[in-house]
């Protein structure tokens, strides 16, 4: 049986119809444009994480407890 998850995260692209300035190194434009694809994948893939645990706090019950640290008991005679 052949293993496929190697060609999961395989990246393409076509260089060959970008056209930089010439006084722009070419590799120099594709490393940095590559560097930016990256970083915004990482950024993308940090969101949908947060995004993640937003929503499992959000299907927590809520906690309905007597000694919650919001709730403050004042009594009458304190007032």
């Amino acid at each position: 049986m052949v293993d496929y998850r190697k060609w999961d995260k395989l990246e393409l692209s076509d260089d060959s119809d970008i056209e930089v300035h010439s006084d722009v190194d070419k590799r120099s434009f594709m490393g940095a444009k590559q560097h930016q694809i990256h970083a915004e994948r990482q950024q993308r893939k940090l969101q949908v994480e947060a995004l993640k645990h937003e929503r499992v706090v959000d299907k927590e019950p809520a906690q309905t407890s007597s000694h919650s640290p919001l709730l403050i008991e004042v009594s009458p005679s304190r007032v």
